[in-house]
């Protein structure tokens, strides 16, 4: 006859019976193992977990030993991980055809590398790359909505990206992790609370650059724009008899001037005031004013010749910035194949001369 586990056998593994919690979430009656961490249980079935992986296998096999824990009839095995990333694994192995908030898919991953879950690990890092990626057309599209069919994406959350490439040794991820970590506020780049966890902080040297590359990035904007507008904006006369040199000389001169305010967008804690970047911003505003798609109906649009010009050179402002990117904070060695699809990097005039060229 076979041995009957008590429900509870808990104190010779160190657990409190009446200092626990069940996950309210994976908690099932059908369970047959108890994943264990920070006091938090969850119960579920082997096979949709240990078989990918032959150390939480091992440690599922030794939980039958007569000194292991058990609750409800099931062995318990204690993971050394935060329960956020028990719970984050669990629901990426649910939730494997949704999109998943990026804070998830982070603890998912540190979990799956540390116990060598080969195919969540590759799984989480596919959701990561969805977003921060290495192609140029991807990142606009995801970047303008901050999110990809497999990923939604918080700024807070980039710091904790900057951590798993190192971790996963994955630097594909990093310039545009941490271009989004410019677009942070100062007070959290900085912030040295000890009650953040590691992967909530940027180490020192990636903080200098994030915090030099949140300066050039508030000041570039303006630059940014009086490249974009030169054709319209200097005090040449032009040849065009469109009429639209006015119009886009007003747009230009209210973008710039909110721009120039550095300091503030500097220490800006709204995403929306540091939206006017290389990467997005312009050529939404550009597109509108083409298909005449703007809120008031008093303001005029552009010719379809200028509008198609506007946009080629926002195109050309943003493919400068994209082969500067990983320079901007010291990668260029990792990746020497950055921007391949636009002839690599190349260098950039940054003086303001050419507004006045011939």
């Amino acid at each position: 006859m076979a041995s009957v586990k008590p429900d509870v056998q808990l104190y010779s593994s160190g657990i409190n019976p009446n200092a626990w919690v069940k996950d309210t979430e994976f908690w099932s009656q059908d369970g047959n193992v108890v994943l264990f961490a920070q006091g938090r249980g969850f119960r579920v079935r082997h096979d949709n977990l240990m078989f990918q992986s032959e150390v939480l296998e091992d440690m599922y096999n030794s939980a039958f030993l007569d000194t292991a824990a058990y609750i409800e009839g099931c062995p318990v095995v204690h993971l050394q991980g935060t329960s956020w990333e028990v719970w984050s694994l669990l629901a990426m192995i649910l939730h494997k055809k949704e999109p998943l908030r990026s804070d998830i898919v982070c603890g998912a991953v540190r979990l799956a590398h540390k116990y060598n879950i080969s195919k969540l690990l590759k799984a989480g890092l596919k959701r990561l790359k969805s977003f921060f990626c290495e192609d140029l057309a991807t990142w606009r599209s995801v970047f303008s909505k901050m999110h990809s069919g497999l990923i939604l994406v918080r700024l807070c959350d980039a710091i904790a990206v900057v951590h798993v490439a190192y971790l996963t040794n994955t630097p594909s991820l990093l310039p545009t992790a941490l271009f989004v970590c410019t677009l942070l506020p100062v007070s959290t780049l900085i912030d040295t609370t000890t009650a953040l966890s590691e992967h909530e902080k940027l180490r020192p040297d990636l903080l200098i650059k994030c915090l030099e590359a949140k300066a050039f990035y508030a000041r570039d904007a303006v630059v940014v724009a009086a490249r974009l507008f030169s054709l319209w904006c200097t005090h040449k006369p032009t040849a065009r008899s469109c009429g639209c040199q006015s119009f886009i000389a007003g747009w230009y001169d209210i973008g710039v001037t909110r721009l120039m305010d550095v300091e503030r967008r500097i220490e800006t804690t709204k995403y929306v005031d540091s939206q006017y970047t290389a990467f997005g911003g312009w050529k939404e505003h550009i597109t509108e004013w083409m298909d005449n798609r703007m809120p008031s109906e008093s303001i005029p649009v552009p010719c379809r010749e200028c509008g198609t010009e506007l946009l080629a050179k926002e195109n050309e402002e943003c493919c400068r910035a994209w082969q500067e990117l990983p320079e901007r904070f010291g990668l260029s060695e990792a990746l020497p194949n950055w921007a391949y699809e636009l002839g690599g990097r190349r260098g950039v005039d940054y003086s303001f001369t050419w507004l006045y060229r011939a």
